[in-house]
């Protein structure tokens, strides 16, 4: 990405490990459901990882963002979420301890890596290209591969913001029913990743807040915003229900 080094680096997750956490923890039994693009979904306990998209420089300054926000939006327990958000109201929470730009520069970099993926069922999922340069160039900007270095870069940098809306879910969530899918649309330009406990949604439009995405389109985080839409267990569970019955209904797959 550094159009600099080789790319070097092996085993780099196609998205930030930390939001694969809920899904797969660190219990060999426990597992998900991942569905690609025009793929058949299948079972798997981990993310999916590729070689050789990254130098380890470029790397490891990805690891100083997800190093951040894996400190401060952990809520795999109660007390880890009344340490890390806010609740305000029965369907918003805030981050405590990041910033706006903190929250959003994790997202954007995880678009990013679905961008640059070649695996199968991946490699389809493309930015517009105004949209992947403004990230990158963000991303350029704002990373180092020294954590304190990282934070001070982050809050004097100047953001060009794309618009995302992030939803999730509490820390009782059953980790059995997990989902990690990509999904694409162009009328208008949207990008959708769901991993877990997280959806998270990219306006690449400007029109988009005109469609049927309008209700979601009303959270996306700003300069002024960085309230996520949170939803209970029940709620949560009906969406992944969703997914998977159109999932099964493609594929027949077996799923309950």
């Amino acid at each position: 990405m550094c159009n600099t080094n080789d790319a070097n680096k092996k085993s780099s997750h196609i998205i930030s490990k930390f939001l694969g956490i809920d899904m797969f923890g660190h219990k060999s039994n426990r597992f998900g459901y991942l569905n690609r693009l025009k793929s058949k979904p299948q079972k798997v306990q981990d993310l999916p990882k590729e070689d050789f998209l990254y130098c380890k420089l470029c790397e490891q300054k990805f690891s100083t963002i997800e190093t951040i926000i894996a400190n401060s939006m952990t809520k795999t327990t109660m007390k880890e979420f009344e340490n890390n958000f806010t609740k305000i109201g029965i369907r918003e929470i805030e981050s405590k301890h990041l910033t706006v730009k903190e929250i959003l520069l994790f997202f954007y970099i995880n678009f990013l890596r679905l961008h640059h993926s070649n695996l199968e069922g991946f490699k389809e999922f493309k930015l517009e290209e105004d949209t992947y340069q403004k990230i990158k160039r963000t991303t350029l900007d704002c990373l180092s591969e020294k954590l304190k270095e990282t934070k001070l870069r982050i809050a004097s940098a100047e953001f060009k913001y794309i618009p995302i809306t992030v939803l999730t879910t509490d820390y009782e969530k059953d980790p059995s029913e997990n989902l990690f899918t990509v999904l694409q649309s162009n009328e208008p330009k949207i990008g959708i990743i769901l991993c877990s406990n997280w959806l998270i949604t990219l306006y690449e439009s400007e029109n988009a807040k005109d469609y049927e995405n309008i209700f979601l389109f009303k959270y996306h985080i700003n300069s002024t915003s960085k309230k996520f839409i949170y939803l209970d267990k029940n709620t949560w569970g009906q969406v992944n229900e969703t997914l998977f019955k159109e999932m099964n209904d493609k594929y027949n797959f077996g799923l309950n």
